[in-house]
């Protein structure tokens, strides 16, 4: 995967789309095969979607915290949900 990537950092959509069509398939397709929605990995593009980010990952060979560095944590496990108010400093 990393021989893809043009810069450092989290890949940008495009280029994830590039590495998928470079093997051979389309993310419709990839979703499909996974036995998601057919726009399951379109969606994760744009919002958290573990199951497609996972399959997304497994067709590249990378894990999904590679393609989705704000999405999980240190450990490599999804991030959930937002602050509740009782973490959240009053200003």
């Amino acid at each position: 995967m990393a021989t893809l990537l043009l810069s450092d950092g989290p890949p940008h959509p495009e280029q994830i789309k590039a590495a998928v069509r470079m093997r051979g398939t389309t993310l419709t397709a990839l979703a499909r095969a996974a036995g998601l929605h057919p726009r399951a990995i379109t969606l994760a593009m744009r919002q958290p979607w573990p199951r497609a980010e996972m399959a997304l990952a497994d067709f590249l060979g990378c894990s999904p915290a590679d393609l989705f560095p704000d999405r999980y944590d240190a450990n490599g496990n999804p991030k959930r949900g937002k602050a509740v108010a009782s973490q959240c400093k009053a200003p």
